[in-house]
């Protein structure tokens, strides 16, 4: 009896240990916005109304079956977004769940998603050491995704802890990081 309670302490002490590293490795490696923190965006709407560009606000609210609730506000109202990470994607949606990452990931990595417009999109990681230049800060070391063909030149840019950090189309800012708040 003794051996075989040995034993059983040997193999769950090998599971605890193999749970902490794998979330340890996880951890290391999601996208999904660092909650302790609220984060100030710039956005080009691009669309057909006197408010041709917006700043806006994007804070926690909480974790839910769906993903992780994140508040947004600007001087236009308020709304919400989920993001979601799982093996295989990092997604972020109001109405459509759109795979924005696909994981793991490796250069060259191609997938097709549908877009907040209900279209499908193909995506396609050119970089995965990519320089995203935003007023918060340079990021060195992040994703750059082409967002369908590479003559569009429209690309996402995604930074571990930070989600899309800078999006960029023909060269022009769509999207981008102004500021990180600690709450």
């Amino acid at each position: 009896m003794k051996q075989w309670m040995q034993f059983v302490s040997a193999v769950l002490g090998v599971f605890v240990l193999l749970c902490i590293c794998t979330t340890e490795a996880s951890a290391k490696t999601s996208y999904i916005h660092n909650a302790k923190y609220s984060y100030s965006y710039y956005l080009d709407l691009d669309m057909d109304t006197s408010e041709k560009k917006s700043n806006f606000r994007y804070e926690y609210a909480e974790n839910t079956k769906e993903g992780t609730m994140w508040m947004i506000s600007s001087a236009m109202g308020g709304s919400f977004s989920y993001e979601k990470q799982t093996a295989t994607g990092y997604y972020e949606w109001q109405t459509t769940k759109s795979k924005l990452l696909a994981l793991p990931v490796k250069k060259n990595k191609q997938w097709t998603t549908i877009n907040s417009y209900d279209e499908k999109e193909t995506r396609k990681i050119v970089s995965t050491k990519a320089n995203a230049k935003t007023p918060y800060r340079t990021f060195p070391n992040a994703i750059k995704v082409q967002i369908g063909k590479a003559s569009a030149k429209h690309y996402d840019y995604f930074v571990e802890g930070y989600g899309k950090v800078l999006e960029t189309e023909n060269g022009k800012i769509k999207y981008q990081l102004i500021q990180r708040y600690k709450d």
